[in-house]
């Protein structure tokens, strides 16, 4: 059996150790002293030399390949084949340490071997792999009924989706959704909507490509953020937008995605995507005329489609999308900067309403951002800046993370949003991605290895109107949370919120005045196991408000119980709720059935289970 060994000395003797790092030659340094040094590694030079220009793929390669390579074993050897029949393909070599390769040994073979493949080979990889995808369908029906559901709805109160995907994370997913909305008609056509994504990844420089319905997200999301905008909580350090590039779509709101095609090439420490998109969307349309109308002054994000205003508003105009990014990610970070123009067939008219005076209009709006990414020694900064080129406004959004020691904690932000500044597709951090100057500080305290201490404090600003503010206004928010974790599986907290909201003033001034609305809550959360697969959780939060009107006290009690057997999970909850004010209310998330989940916004007096 063949020494790696002894082929360490060749690195040394026939100068091969200038091409190494210098961690390696450490290595090999350090194994020299027990090594016989009497054998003819000529062969073993030029096998070294070939692997060192050219390394071997462990992704790839197959037994024999990996039995020839000469710094490896035949336990070894067999040992990576079995693993990647196991488990797939390796993303680093570090994962080699789980089949018992030491860190030194890793170290001294890195610059020999890699997990990339060529760009045949990830094809052919690619076709053998398609037979080893995973499916998952998903079909969910509820009945809704109420005060909620319009009276002139067409449909009934069902809502019916469906999921299928098949995949295989890391190199392929495919998927198909359709949904039926409470209230809405089963057309000729079937449900109310569709969506649909074939998705392939690592395939020579083609990192990343998707047909159909996909998400984007660039920089701190000015411009383009997939999912939901972080806003501020108990997790008090994310306030970094984290999301991957391009991914496919699988969700089931109706607009907030792109429809079409996009790709990420990789060459080298380059990236660059490029995606073309048009959606169908819902407008209100407002014409010159009553007879003629081809302009539009807001648009439905709701989805809904029930009543027969709705359905005339459905598809009645569409946004096309065509955009541009390019990253360089180095070993610090990354930098990056892009394009983008929408563009739509029914143009947006101006607003009379005084908030929007600053709202682009016309067909078309540009954007140009700049966004990076880099990490000196224990701090993170990050920051975007971004342009609207059809109403020359602009916004930045920077922030720096960090640790002042062993136990603390630190976030930082800063963003400006000028009051024109408007993406249809911004998840900037903030109360507002549009018209808000703010200054974030957040604070997590680690007091032993159980308990931690988080806090934030929000100062903003906005400098113009907004939507039921009929002034600029100022405002400021702060949370305190001290988190417990008693057992495992167990979690406990206490949490204080501070909030000052700027308002509309309503008494009988003849001036329009803006009030300050204080809220301050507190919220009791405890979850924790009770024997063999039951969970019990329960929640109580007050919220007391003032204003000029006076006061109002909200309250929310619930108790859930969860048993789970196998693969079936039995839950119920009861909540109790006295809630008079809707600009007091209180959220608490739910989770009924896989892929139906939200947070309820509780508001009046009542009881649910």
């Amino acid at each position: 059996m063949r020494s790696w060994f002894c082929t360490f000395i060749l690195l040394f003797s026939l100068n091969l150790s200038a091409q190494i790092p210098e961690a390696v030659r450490d290595v090999v340094e350090k194994y020299l002293e027990t090594i016989d040094t009497d054998a003819d590694f000529t062969q073993s030079q030029e096998d070294l030399q070939f692997y060192l220009d050219k390394p071997i793929s462990i992704n790839y390669a197959s037994i024999d390949d990996l039995l020839n390579f000469p710094l490896l074993n035949t336990q070894q050897a067999i040992a990576i084949i079995n693993h990647r029949n196991k488990y797939g393909l390796f993303l680093h070599v570090n994962e080699l340490q789980v089949l018992g390769f030491s860190k030194e040994l890793i170290t001294a073979i890195q610059p020999f071997i890699n997990v990339n493949l060529s760009a045949n080979q990830q094809f052919i990889s690619f076709v053998n792999h398609l037979s080893l995808g995973t499916v998952q369908m998903v079909n969910t029906n509820k009945l809704k009924t109420g005060s909620e559901m319009p009276d002139s709805m067409l449909g009934n109160g069902f809502q019916h989706s469906f999921r299928y995907r098949y995949s295989l994370p890391g190199m392929y997913s495919f998927g198909f959704s359709a949904e039926k909305d409470p209230g809405e008609m089963y057309w000729k056509k079937g449900p109310d909507f569709y969506s649909f994504h074939a998705n392939i990844q690592n395939i020579g420089h083609l990192k990343n490509m998707v047909l159909g319905d996909y998400l984007l997200s660039f920089g701190q999301g000015l411009v383009v953020g997939s999912g939901i905008g972080m806003g501020k909580s108990a997790m008090v350090m994310n306030i970094k937008r984290n999301a991957p590039n391009l991914k496919p779509y699988r969700g089931m709101n109706e607009f907030l995605f792109f429809r079409g095609a996009a790709s990420t090439f990789q060459f080298g420490k380059f990236e660059f995507t490029a995606a073309l998109a048009m959606n169908k969307i819902d407008t209100r349309l407002a014409g010159d005329t009553g007879a003629l109308v081809d302009q539009f002054s807001s648009m439905d994000l709701d989805g809904y489609h029930r009543t027969t205003d709705e359905i005339i508003n459905k598809g009645n105009n569409t946004r096309n999308m065509i955009g541009t990014w390019a990253q360089y990610k180095g070993k610090r970070g990354n930098w990056g900067g892009g394009y983008s123009n929408f563009f739509y067939s029914k143009p947006i008219t101006a607003s009379g309403e005084p908030y929007r005076m600053y709202n682009p209009v016309g067909s078309s709006l540009s954007f140009v951002q700049a966004f990076q990414s880099h990490t000196f020694g224990r701090y993170h900064v990050f920051s975007e800046w971004a342009q609207c080129l059809s109403n020359n406004s602009s916004a930045i959004n920077t922030g720096v993370l960090t640790s002042l020691g062993k136990n603390t904690e630190l976030s930082f932000n800063y963003r400006y949003y000028q009051p024109g500044f408007s993406s249809p597709f911004s998840t900037a951090f903030g109360n507002n991605s549009q018209n808000e100057n703010g200054c974030y500080i957040g604070m997590k305290f680690h007091l032993t290895s159980k308990i931690s201490l988080s806090h934030y404090t929000d100062i903003w600003q906005n400098p113009w109107l907004t939507y039921r503010q009929w002034a600029p206004a100022k405002g400021h928010d702060a949370l305190f949370q001290l988190d417990i974790i008693p057992k495992k599986n167990a979690q406990l907290y206490f949490r204080l919120r501070m909030q000052n909201k700027p308002a509309n003033y309503s008494g009988s001034e003849p001036i329009k005045l803006i009030d300050e609305q204080q809220i301050t809550s507190f919220r009791l959360h405890l979850s924790s196991p009770l024997g063999n697969a039951l969970q019990i959780q329960m929640r109580a939060e007050i919220a007391k408000m003032n204003n000029n009107a006076g006061s109002d006290f909200s309250s929310l009690v619930y108790l859930q119980l969860a048993k789970t057997w196998g693969k079936f999970k039995l839950s119920i909850r009861h909540t109790t709720f006295n809630i008079p004010n809707y600009y007091n209310r209180i959220f608490a998330f739910e989770n009924q059935l896989t892929y139906d989940f939200g947070t309820v916004a509780f508001y009046g007096t009542g009881m649910g289970a």
